[in-house]
């Protein structure tokens, strides 16, 4: 098993899966990493332009998902999902100050062909920022992929994310992962491309950009207090996107550690439904991960 999301099997020659699971789809496939704390270190929030002060956010997160065999074509994905945004907030600023999703994972591995595998991964749970749980918190965004193995070290794919609480409920994407060089991979796969470079054995080396981003639900006496009432209850659109780099080093055979940092280009709360959103940007974060296989 793995502590983190992605085919969690091991490969055989017998097995269809196993010819999917290649040098270029290995147990950290879109996994890594598996548990992770993030923090964008303060700058100016504005909203139309003004200055509101300023803003520094931490992102926690951890995933697990076990992948559970019922035939040799099809396996079915169990786990859960954490996250958590918290945000220092300027005084008289209606931006929540922690946002927050608790969700299971459900879904499924079927390679209906040579080459060729379909996995869904449903996330039913909370989504919210915890202040007076109830049914509107309810949501159960979810992700279709198709993907092609044209060869040992390429991968060909497309994903789609639906999220009825969203602004823009449907999301696609086009994906590739390519190993073209005996120790480098490309990996352009959302929500993480990046490009690896492995100079030794259980080293990775990463140039990398990460989005982060969900819908959440305030509570009903949100924004009451700086004067805006009228966003009691309503959905609140985030999305952090970060570009940076670091390096991933397996401490021993089952745990692995990544450090890296760079720039948050971007940091957005938007209450679509209101016309009101707030975004923040330019500057340093740094983000430590860890994983355990067993």
């Amino acid at each position: 098993m793995t502590l983190g999301a992605g085919p969690l099997h091991a490969a055989s020659s017998a097995d269809p899966a196993g010819g999917f699971a290649s040098n270029v789809e290995n147990e950290w496939f879109r996994a890594w990493p598996p548990a992770s704390v993030s923090y964008s270190f303060p700058t100016a929030v504005r909203q139309d332009g003004v200055d509101l002060g300023e803003l520094g956010t931490t992102i926690l997160h951890a995933t697990y998902i076990q992948s559970v065999e019922h035939s040799d074509h099809f396996r079915w994905l169990l786990g859960g999902q954490w996250q958590r945004v918290q945000s220092g907030v300027p005084s008289g600023v209606p931006i929540p100050e922690t946002l927050q999703s608790a969700a299971a994972v459900v879904g499924f591995d079927w390679f209906f062909h040579e080459g060729w595998r379909a996995r869904l991964e449903v996330f039913p749970g909370i989504y919210s920022d915890f202040q007076d749980v109830g049914g509107e918190d309810l949501n159960a965004p979810f992700t279709v992929e198709v993907s092609y193995a044209l060869g040992p070290d390429l991968l060909l794919g497309g994903q789609l994310n639906v999220n009825g609480r969203r602004e823009a409920p449907v999301l696609g994407a086009v994906g590739v992962r390519w190993r073209f060089a005996e120790d480098w991979l490309l990996s352009l796969w959302f929500p993480r491309p990046r490009l690896e470079y492995f100079p030794a054995e259980g080293v990775t080396l990463f140039a990398s950009a990460n989005i982060v981003a969900g819908a959440y639900v305030v509570a009903e006496d949100f924004g009451r207090d700086p004067g805006h009432s009228d966003l009691g209850g309503q959905t609140v659109d985030f999305r952090q996107v970060q570009v940076g780099g670091g390096l991933r080093y397996n401490l021993r055979q089952k745990l692995a550690i990544e450090l890296s940092g760079g720039w948050t280009l971007e940091q957005r709360y938007d209450f679509y439904d209101r016309g009101l959103d707030f975004e923040s940007g330019g500057t340093p974060y740094v983000q430590i991960g860890f994983g355990l296989t067993f």
